[in-house]
């Protein structure tokens, strides 16, 4: 996992370089494209990434986007010092998508090119496109549940919903509610089965995954971004149960 002072480092490095471009200081576009470059390609930095950054993968793009947003230096620095800052102080802090981060971890201990295609996929579009990323999600899901249940060689047809892909990664990592003795934990363990359900409706109604009839819902950023920490809360939890599991 990439430790804080790192991730700092390499915002206030985009951040410099977007000030400088901004208010007449050194301006290259290659500079910015490479400082850039090296911020989206840690995902725990790119969910955190303002929308106006996430979008502008080239030069030429941030300076249309810097000159028409604010005609003054002092606007420009302004606004730049508190995009930036904000994400500072959130790495500062430790909160910086402590979900991301666990995720993360748990992704390197099982070395899957699926899953962390799928994971990419999420964090790439949760700024920019909240329908692809409840697709992306869900879809992250499901190969987290068949990773398991391959690895433990149990069987599942290509027409089973995630719903039955669960209920036997369920019995496999011993998630049974009943299996639990403190109430809280079965409780819990019943909300999870919730979750996966309403991740397939999740599915038909708000994500990019069908096509629309006259009546569609696009989800909203913040209803994208509760499905993005669900979904990673809840692949975060099982492959941790998996290893857990391989270890005894």
């Amino acid at each position: 996992m990439t430790n804080n002072t790192e991730l700092v480092g390499i915002i206030e490095t985009i951040k410099n370089r977007c000030v400088q471009m901004a208010t007449g200081g050194e301006f290259s576009y290659d500079k910015y494209e490479e400082d850039r470059g090296k911020v989206v390609s840690y995902p725990e930095l790119v969910i955190l990434l303002p929308g106006w950054l996430v979008k502008s993968r080239y030069g030429t793009q941030y300076w249309q986007f810097i000159s028409s947003k604010f005609k003054h230096y002092a606007e420009r620095r302004i606004f730049l010092n508190t995009e930036f800052d904000n994400i500072l102080d959130k790495i500062k802090s430790g909160s910086s998508r402590p979900i991301t981060l666990s995720l993360e971890s748990n992704l390197k201990k099982i070395d899957s090119e699926v899953i962390n295609s799928d994971w990419r996929k999420v964090v790439q579009r949760s700024q920019t496109d909240p329908e692809g990323s409840v697709t992306a999600s869900r879809k992250m899901v499901e190969s987290v549940l068949k990773f398991v249940l391959d690895a433990e060689k149990i069987k599942y047809t290509n027409s089973e919903d995630l719903g039955a892909l669960y209920k036997k990664t369920k019995k496999v990592l011993n998630l049974d509610p009943e299996n639990h003795n403190v109430e809280t934990f079965k409780q819990i363990f019943s909300g999870i089965t919730a979750v996966v359900q309403g991740f397939g409706s999740l599915r038909n109604d708000y994500g990019d995954a069908h096509g629309k009839g006259e009546k569609s819902y696009i989800p909203e950023q913040r209803h994208a971004e509760l499905v993005i920490n669900l979904a990673g809360a809840l692949s975060s939890f099982i492959i941790d149960t998996y290893n857990t599991k391989i270890k005894k």
